[in-house]
């Protein structure tokens, strides 16, 4: 067998929050996170990446090896208002610089209105933010597999965006992606011991991330006569999504005697 390297990712996050009843009616929450992600890409042995290299998954060479890492910090603030005895509203910030992607700023507002002592409406509108992680950003990989039309060998290489062979075929570099989430449902207590959630959202996706498919590219002029031919594949800021949803929760408590009780809950999404 060949040792033909291999990855390795590596998170470290230092994070504080603190809570502070401004008054009876409005509580602060606000708090501080710093994080480190490292990538690193280890080379493998010499034969598993000279000439073919090694069958099958070929070994990562020197030049593809090393660390990609990123630091961020982030700081967030939030608000509970008790506006009514009725009427409890959310306001939330966050703000967060990436060393590689810049900062970004998202926000949320929630509401939750009490018809009644067992009955209450509730809501919320945010904004999210998705950086991609180093390893999508600098990923490289090659397989030798084989061409499902003409049988022939094909290197299908999984390459960093910032590839040449990436801008060869119209690819960019990666950026992160951006949404905007809304919910809104209703709280109730059917009985002292049955209670019943259910919420619609609805969370639209701009540049979701997706792997492309297998994309022809030319040889190289330093390909020796008769080389497989050669794909690449990449991580790419594909398309704009929406995810529509709804979800069911009732929950119910019993007790069984003085020292027993029994909790039954049932999810449907």
């Amino acid at each position: 067998g060949f040792d033909v390297g291999g990855y390795a990712q590596e998170e470290s996050m230092l994070n504080a929050d603190f809570s502070l009843a401004l008054s009876d009616e409005v509580n602060l929450a606000f708090g501080f996170e710093a994080r480190n992600e490292k990538f690193t890409q280890f080379a493998g042995e010499a034969n598993s990446y000279f000439g073919q290299g090694s069958s099958g998954f070929r070994g990562l060479e020197p030049s593809n090896a090393g660390e990609d890492e990123r630091d961020n910090v982030a700081v967030y603030v939030d608000i509970e208002h008790d506006v009514s005895d009725a009427l409890l509203v959310q306001y939330a910030a966050r703000y967060e610089n990436f060393s590689d992607f810049g900062s970004t700023l998202n926000g949320k507002i929630a509401a939750r209105y009490r018809i009644s002592d067992g009955f209450a409406l509730r809501g919320a509108v945010s904004t999210g933010f998705h950086a991609p992680t180093p390893g999508q950003a600098n990923v490289s990989t090659t397989i030798t597999t084989f061409d499902g039309t003409t049988g022939l060998q094909v290197e299908e290489g999984l390459v960093p965006s910032t590839s040449p062979d990436v801008a060869a075929v119209g690819g960019t570099a990666l950026k992160e992606e951006e949404s905007v989430n809304i919910s809104a449902g209703f709280t109730a207590d059917i009985t002292d011991n049955v209670s019943l959630t259910a919420d619609f959202y609805q969370i639209e996706v701009d540049d979701r991330i997706y792997r492309t498919g297998d994309i022809a590219v030319p040889p190289l002029p330093t390909d020796p006569p008769g080389a497989p031919a050669r794909s690449i594949s990449f991580y790419t800021n594909a398309i704009d999504v929406e995810h529509t949803g709804f979800d069911v929760v009732a929950t119910a408590g019993f007790d069984l005697g003085s020292e027993t009780d029994l909790d039954l809950s049932f999810a449907y999404s």
